[in-house]
This record gives structure tokens, C-alpha cells and sequence, in this order.
């Protein structure tokens, strides 16, 4: 649970998950149990912005493992990355998307601090525009 309170502060989730053989893992099982336990230890944590990183795609030797990965975070409606940390594969993209989501994020942030400030001085936030 200690991990989980340092979860509690960021603004989006990268879940990076091992897609190849050799872990001899399942990662749609790896998928789904981590985002079962960040919404078992609070609800909010599980429904945070989520990115889902298909990691080691160099020692990929079981394509259909990807794939699945792949399908389970669309069905999700999560974003998705295949990306290989040794070859520099789908890095570059990937650092891109985090880099626009927490742009989004923080301007998201600073709309809900001006509508709240507006509310407090009594003004009519339904009819202000930014």
C-alpha cells in the first residue's frame, strides 16, 4: 500500500506492461490485476488518466501477445504504446503523447481553479467564457 499512496499524487498513469515470452507472464492478466487493485484501494486512483505501454517489443516472439494487449487497452479506451527501451522503438511517440496528456491535464486544472475562483466572487460561471 505504500506504492499506492505515492500513486495517489500523480496525474496519470503509465502502465507499462512486459508483452514478451520471456517474463512467462500473462499480460493481459498482469493488465487487468494492477488496475483491479488501484480501484480496490480507491476508486479514483483506478479511474486516473491511464496510458498502457506494451513493453520489450524487441524480445517480442509472440505477436498475438501484443495484439491482445493491444484490443484489451482500445476496449478500455486507453491509450496505447508498443514500445522497445533497447532499440528506441516507440519511445520518441510515447514521451510525446505524456507530454500532451499532462499539458491537457494542467490546463484542465487551471479552467476548474478559474471556474471555482469565478464562483466565489459570485459571478455567473455558466454564462463566462474563457
Amino acid at each position: 500500500h505504500r506504492f499506492l499512496r505515492h500513486v495517489e499524487r500523480t496525474k496519470l498513469i503509465l502502465h507499462l506492461v512486459d508483452v514478451s515470452s520471456l517474463s512467462g507472464r500473462d499480460p493481459i492478466s498482469d493488465y487487468k490485476i494492477i488496475n483491479q487493485e488501484l480501484s480496490k484501494y480507491d476508486a479514483n486512483l483506478g479511474a486516473r488518466p491511464q496510458i498502457v505501454v506494451a513493453t520489450k517489443i524487441d524480445a517480442l516472439d509472440e505477436p498475438e501477445r501484443l495484439e491482445a494487449l493491444k484490443k484489451r487497452a482500445k476496449r478500455d479506451k486507453k491509450q496505447f504504446f508498443a514500445i522497445s527501451a533497447v532499440s528506441n522503438v516507440g519511445v520518441k511517440e510515447l514521451v510525446n503523447a505524456v507530454s500532451a496528456a499532462l499539458d491537457a491535464e494542467k490546463e484542465a486544472e487551471a479552467e476548474k481553479a478559474l471556474e471555482l475562483a469565478r464562483e466565489e466572487r459570485g459571478e455567473d460561471v455558466t454564462s463566462v467564457s474563457p
